[in-house]
């Protein structure tokens, strides 16, 4: 009779402890599901992000190896402290001395636009970040994808994306605190420029008209350009809005009739900005818009608008719109703060003439003057 009872009592015990072992499995089945929504760089765990196209993109851990092919990323990922994870960047970003300083592990993959798959599949990358503009993604992208090699698709220029997308590049290298420093610096003056615009209203007949020209004369940047969808940010017009391009090939006769406030042109370098400008303000016919008139024909080196470096070239470009809401701030001390911070030694082009400093703008005779003048 005793037997039976013993029995029951060992299956008794046995049913405790595989219950309470199935409870202890439970839990741990469910944490492991649970890390998958983490992104605490510091455990190694998996990590999602979505880039410019929305595409959502998971890693199992921060990226080690990035080939790089937009510059633009490549200075973005250089001012957050990740630079020694670039192994692979463009032939173009190879030859900037500067950048290659910073990422001592990087070699060129070819082309951006048609890099050497071969090569970069043999560089073993985590990641290949590509151009997040349609026109601009890597022709062999696919052949890159088929090598089982995920991608990220990226602009490191739009003021208007810049921020998050500097935090996205910080959350996939483990270099958080740095990014979240250099995303600030961006928000913080667009966020100043938004202030002191917000009573200029969409409709308002007081938005400045501007006409904005490539480096190459007569060539109108339109409404598919980065230099118009900044602009669009300040509330200005753009004369050439309305074709649907990023450049479009314009007539000397339909610049002055279209008699813009103010003219940008862009420049490859800050070597040649006066004759650059010269040439532009003795045009046949130019004397009669009102932008040579008044002397607000301004030369920008086109990386201020098109690089990581973006929301102070809209400072820039704010200031000429606006001079009396901006003629507190000095454009040109607060890039030098941002490279001093973020890319130590580095100094950019000439970046803006004539030159824009606190109190300045620029009035007729070519001349600068106080603002309010």
């Amino acid at each position: 009779m005793s037997e039976p009872r013993l029995l029951g009592s060992y299956c008794a015990v046995f049913l405790f402890f595989t219950m309470f072992l199935a409870i202890i499995l439970s839990g741990c089945i469910s944490s492991s599901g649970s890390s998958t929504d983490t992104h605490t760089i510091g455990n190694d765990s998996s990590i999602t992000v979505t880039d410019t196209y929305g595409n959502t993109v998971s890693f199992p851990h921060t990226v080690k190896r990035i080939i790089c092919l937009p510059g633009t990323a490549a200075e973005t990922l250089v001012s957050i402290g990740a630079g020694d994870k670039i192994v692979g960047v463009s032939e173009y970003t190879s030859k900037d001395a500067y950048l290659m300083s910073r990422m001592p592990n990087a070699t060129s993959v070819g082309d951006w636009w048609l890099p050497d798959v071969e090569q970069i599949i043999s560089l073993h990358p985590d990641l290949v970040i590509s151009y997040g503009i349609s026109q601009s993604k890597a022709g062999n992208i696919d052949k890159i994808l088929a090598a089982n090699i995920t991608v990220l698709y990226v602009k490191c220029y739009d003021v208007r994306d810049l921020a998050n997308e500097t935090r996205m590049l910080g959350k996939i290298t483990g270099t958080e605190t740095r990014s979240e420093s250099v995303a600030h610096f961006s928000e913080q003056y667009m966020s100043l420029t938004q202030e002191r615009l917000e009573n200029v209203s969409q409709g308002s007949a007081v938005k400045p008209r501007f006409y904005f020209e490539r480096w190459t004369d007569y060539t109108a940047l339109a409404s598919d350009s980065p230099q118009h969808d900044i602009l669009t940010t300040l509330n200005a017009n753009n004369v050439a809005g309305d074709i649907p391009l990023v450049q479009a090939d314009v007539s000397p006769e339909w610049i002055i009739d279209q008699n813009p406030d103010v003219i940008f042109r862009l420049a490859i370098t800050g070597d040649n900005a006066t004759e650059i400008r010269d040439k532009l303000m003795s045009r046949p016919g130019v004397s009669r818009i009102r932008a040579v008139q008044d002397g607000r024909v301004y030369i920008i080196y086109s990386d201020m608008l098109t690089s990581p470096r973006s929301a102070v070239g809209t400072l820039y470009l704010a200031k000429v719109l606006y001079p009396d809401r901006f003629a507190d701030i000095d454009p040109v001390e607060i890039l030098h703060d941002y490279e001093n911070e973020f890319l130590p030694g580095y100094r950019s082009e000439d970046t803006f003439y004539p030159s824009l400093g606190k109190n300045q703008v620029i009035i007729k005779n070519n001349t600068t003057a106080p603002a309010g003048v």
